[in-house]
C-alpha cells in the first residue's frame, strides 16, 4: 500500500528528467511479486549464511490467525559479531495445532533451510501444554532429538524453570544498570559528551559489583542460606556472577575503549 501511495509523487517529482520514473507502474500487485519474489529469498539467503557463520541459533514459533487462515510465523534468534540478531525464516500456513504438526512444521522449516538440527539450543513459544506440556508437547519432541535443549518462555516461568538465584541476579540487578543505560542512549538530545558519561557510569557500576561482591539483597540473602546446605554450590553460583559481569565489562570496551580518549578531549 505505501509503493501504491508513493507511486504518483514519483512520477512528478522526476518526471521532467527521468523517463524511467515517469513511466513507472508498480502498484500492489508488483510490489508484492517484487518483495515476495527478490527481496524476500535475498534476505532470507542472507539470513541463513548468518546462522551457518554463527552455528548455534534457538527457533522461536506462535499461532497467529487472520480471517480463516492460521499461521505459524518461525523466527530465529542467533549471536553474531554485533550481538544478538533475529530474523523471520518462514510462514508456515496450518489449521492443525497439536504438538506433532507444530513440530513437524517446526523440522521442515529447519530441513528446507538445511539448519543443523544439533545446533539447536532453544525453542521459544507461548506457555501452551501443547508447548511445553510435560508427557507430549514440541519441547518434549525437540528434545528427544536434542537432549540439551532448553525452554525460552516468558520470565514468570523462566524463574521457575531456572535456578531462582540467577534469574534474580541476573535480570533484577545488573541488567537493570544496562537497561537505564540503554535508555540514555536513546534519547534524541544525547551528545558525545553524554555517550562517554552514561557508558563510563555503567561500566563503574559494574565494576563496583566486582570489587564488593555485592549482587543484589535478595540474592545476598539466598547465597547465605545457600551456603548453609551446598557450600560449594553457593561458591560456583558466586563465580558465575563474576564471570557474567566481567563478560559484560569486556564486551563493551571492545566497542568503547577504542573512543575513550577522544571522548576525555
Amino acid at each position: 500500500m505505501s509503493q501504491q501511495c508513493i507511486r504518483n509523487p514519483v512520477k512528478d517529482l522526476f518526471a521532467s528528467c527521468s523517463n524511467t520514473a515517469k513511466n513507472l507502474a508498480c502498484a500492489k500487485t508488483k510490489s508484492r511479486a517484487v518483495a515476495c519474489n527478490v527481496l524476500a529469498p535475498y534476505f532470507t539467503s542472507k539470513l541463513i549464511d548468518d546462522i551457518s557463520e554463527a552455528r548455534f541459533y534457538s527457533i522461536s514459533f506462535d499461532v497467529s490467525n487472520k480471517g480463516n487462515i492460521k499461521t505459524y510465523p518461525f523466527t530465529v534468534q542467533y549471536f553474531s559479531d554485533i550481538g544478538v540478531k533475529r530474523g523471520i525464516l518462514q510462514f508456515v500456513d496450518d489449521p492443525r495445532e497439536s504438538a506433532s504438526d507444530v513440530f513437524n512444521n517446526a523440522m521442515k522449516v529447519i530441513e528446507n533451510y538445511q539448519l543443523d538440527i544439533r545446533n539447536l539450543t532453544s525453542i521459544g513459544a507461548d506457555n501452551a501444554n501443547v508447548n511445553f506440556g510435560e508427557h507430549h508437547s514440541v519441547f518434549k519432541l525437540f528434545k528427544d532429538l536434542c537432549p540439551c535443549l532448553v525452554k525460552a518462555k516468558r520470565v514468570e516461568e523462566l524463574k521457575s524453570y531456572y535456578d531462582f538465584i540467577q534469574v534474580e541476579y541476573r535480570v533484577e540487578n545488573v541488567l537493570v544498570d544496562i537497561q537505564r543505560a540503554e535508555l540514555k542512549l536513546q534519547r534524541v538530545y544525547t551528545t558525545a559528551v553524554d555517550l562517554y558519561g552514561i557508558i563510563s557510569n555503567l561500566i563503574k557500576k559494574l565494576e563496583q559489583r566486582l570489587n564488593d561482591k555485592y549482587f543484589g539483597s535478595k540474592t545476598h540473602s539466598l547465597l547465605n542460606q545457600l551456603m548453609v546446605f551446598n557450600e560449594d554450590k553457593a561458591k560456583q553460583l558466586q563465580d558465575s556472577f563474576q564471570s557474567f559481569i566481567e563478560c559484560v565489562i569486556k564486551y563493551i570496551d571492545s566497542y568503547f575503549d577504542w573512543a575513550r580518549d577522544l571522548f576525555q578531549k
